[in-house]
């Protein structure tokens, strides 16, 4: 998160991460102050961080990324809106105003260990989506280095009064035995 300096979020500056070979991202934080820049996590090493914006002081630091023993991350992720139970949908694979969706979601275990009983449990706070079941999802156990889809459905339903290009976001725990992760998914 971007804050000025009595703690309050600032939208609209650019936030700029750049490793050599491997990552160069940037976006605009929102109102909250947030951006989600999605880089790839699964190698160690320093990442430089930059923000810059109107009226703001340029700050340039860096953040770690370490190799973690335990780490399950979304591998990738797909839309079913088929008129196949248990979605409902015109089946183009987009998320449109009246449907039900199923997320097809798959877990990689980027840990060097084996991952054991891992669930996830997706919320979301958008008024125009409706949770039928968010979880826990079982996924079983991830090897190191393999993944896995779901042994269930995640499934939601879109409000008919959804404005076109509205953006839905799903917020994604995955659990196991070790410990739970937070993902932003949307």
């Amino acid at each position: 998160e971007v804050r000025d300096p009595s703690a309050q979020p600032v939208a609209g500056a650019w936030v700029y991460l750049y490793r050599t070979g491997d990552i160069e991202i940037g976006g605009h934080t929102d109102a909250a102050g947030r951006v989600d820049l999605p880089i790839d996590g699964t190698t160690a090493g320093s990442v430089l961080v930059t923000v810059t914006g109107h009226n703001l002081y340029a700050h340039q630091g860096s953040l770690a990324i370490q190799q973690a023993a335990n780490f399950v991350g979304l591998g990738s992720a797909a839309i079913d809106d088929d008129g196949s139970s248990p979605s409902n949908g015109n089946g183009d694979g987009q998320v449109n105003p009246g449907e039900r969706i199923v997320p097809l979601v798959e877990l990689v275990n980027h840990g060097s260990n084996a991952a054991q009983n891992v669930s996830l449990t997706v919320s979301c706070d958008d008024p125009y989506v409706g949770l039928v079941s968010a979880g826990p999802i079982a996924f079983g156990d991830i090897p190191a280095g393999g993944s896995a889809y779901a042994l269930d459905n995640l499934i939601f339903d879109v409000a008919p009064g959804t404005p076109n290009g509205h953006r839905i976001r799903l917020e994604l725990t995955v659990t196991s035995m070790v410990r739970a992760r937070l993902l932003r998914l949307g």
